[in-house]
């Protein structure tokens, strides 16, 4: 979408706008809050979408200024890998601590920094580079973020990666089961011949 010769930021990015065919292919639904700019162009106008998904840019008070669509949705996929992990709500621990916050005072702390999107490395069972390119993706200047399409790469790297490691661990499980078996084997075999040793020594 970015790549675009008239790039298109969603502007709205958030699970629940991700929609999965019967082969589970991701696709995106409600464009409705989208945009075509050339690719040189800013993102102009009133911002729209939901506020634990939004970079902090979009959330302060010249929110209707000018606003790297781009960068902005780079940040609320990062958001979206931290839902993914936690299979939460973003910020869902922040306002179970605070139950009478409301999302204007989080959308608050979002921008002074308090708080930020990030997976916990003392529970996940996500890779690190996942955490890593999450940390990358919701860096609070959008000029230090990535691009959706360097994100693609390191996903993809990512994702080979992980074959390979599950790969290797089903080669080696294999491998294993089939010591395993031959040592029974030889065990049995053994067994068997000194039995028939004692068997013909009692003749």
């Amino acid at each position: 979408m970015h790549g675009l010769t008239l790039a298109l930021s969603h502007r709205d990015l958030k699970s629940r706008h991700i929609l999965l065919n019967d082969q589970f292919t991701a696709k995106l639904s409600d464009l409705g809050h989208a945009r075509n700019r050339p690719r040189t162009d800013l993102m102009a106008g009133p911002v729209f979408g939901s506020g634990r998904w939004m970079a902090p840019e979009l959330l302060t008070s010249t929110a209707r200024a000018s606003v790297d669509g781009a960068a902005a949705d780079v940040y609320s996929f990062g958001v979206l890998l931290v839902e993914l992990d936690s299979h939460d709500l973003p910020y869902a621990h922040v306002l179970e601590d605070n139950p009478d916050m409301t999302e204007t005072t989080l959308h608050r702390m979002i921008v002074d920094r308090q708080v930020k999107p990030e997976i916990d490395a003392a529970t996940t069972s996500c890779p690190l580079r996942i955490q890593q390119l999450v940390m990358q993706c919701t860096t609070y200047e959008p000029e230090d973020r990535p691009s959706m399409a360097d994100v693609v790469v390191q996903l993809r790297e990512i994702a080979r990666s992980q074959l390979l490691t599950r790969l290797d661990t089903i080669e080696s499980a294999i491998l294993q089961s089939q010591s395993q078996r031959s040592l029974q084997f030889f065990a049995y075999d053994s067994d068997t011949e000194e039995k028939q040793s004692e068997g013909r020594r009692s003749f």
